[in-house]
């Protein structure tokens, strides 16, 4: 027996040992993305039957089996291809950088040197502005070209692990996919993550039943709680003995709950 198979096995006997209204709860959220308010109202019947509050059926309804719901995704060992960038060209308008320059990655260490003012810190800001960095760079357009709009723009050619190379043009404010695949971390986004609080939310898709399952009776238990408000009469015996509420008839009266049988 595999250890998936054993997953599956543990989870069909837990959920076989829950009464029918919860197995009810789990499959329905298991098979649709989002209950109606049928799978709200058929959940509250079952338990409604399972309190008592209503008399259940002469017919048991069908028996609940979660084999073809339960699916956990099988182990991968395939190698995921890694995607890099090979090169950024076509600068426009990114500090004073010359729209012929042309930054090649190499396949380990790539290392970029200059004098003061040849480009450096503005293609460090391109890179944190187009992949996924902490924090936002401002990169001034080249002055020195008097038809400047203002907004930086270059192309990024990736390889996606095939060998096949990809151009993608962007611009300033452009949200691509590809490119935030890349982390880039320089001074600013290093303080960032020392000083700033980061917060990450990841829930596996497993997990996520659990949830529904949760809203669900979360949603019956409302339900509940507004029918028993609706049915509840306040006691009409606290008024009748403000007085003498020690007698044999006063503190029967009082003691008359749901549950008295006389």
């Amino acid at each position: 027996m595999t250890s998936n198979e054993t997953q599956i096995e543990s989870l069909e006997t837990w959920l076989s040992k829950k009464p029918y209204w919860e197995q009810y709860v789990w499959k329905v959220n298991l098979e649709k993305d989002s209950l109606d308010s049928e799978d709200i109202d058929q959940a509250y019947q079952y338990l409604s039957e399972h309190l008592g509050l209503i008399d259940a059926p002469a017919k048991k309804p069908a028996s609940i089996s979660f084999k073809k719901e339960i699916l956990i995704a099988p182990e991968t060992t395939e190698a995921v291809a890694k995607i890099k960038i090979v090169e950024v060209k076509d600068f426009v308008d990114v500090n004073a950088i010359s729209e012929d320059c042309s930054i090649k990655f190499g396949p380990y260490v790539t290392l970029i040197y200059g004098g003061n003012g040849s480009g450096k810190s503005g293609i460090g800001r391109l890179l944190c502005n187009a992949c996924f960095s902490r924090g936002e760079r401002d990169i001034l357009p080249n002055v020195r070209n008097g038809s400047g709009t203002g907004s930086a723009r270059a192309t990024f050619v990736i390889d996606d692990g095939s060998g096949e190379l990809q151009e993608v043009e962007y611009e300033m404010g452009d949200d691509v996919d590809e490119l935030g695949r890349f982390s880039i971390f320089d001074s600013a986004s290093v303080l960032i993550h020392l000083d700033e609080s980061n917060q990450v939310n990841f829930t596996p898709a497993q997990i996520k039943i659990f949830d529904k399952v949760a809203d669900t009776i979360s949603k019956l238990e409302e339900k509940l709680t507004n029918e028993k408000n609706v049915k509840k009469k306040d006691d009409p015996f606290d008024s009748m003995f403000l007085y003498d509420d020690s007698s044999g008839t006063a503190t029967f009266c009082k003691s008359i709950t749901s549950a008295t049988k006389l």
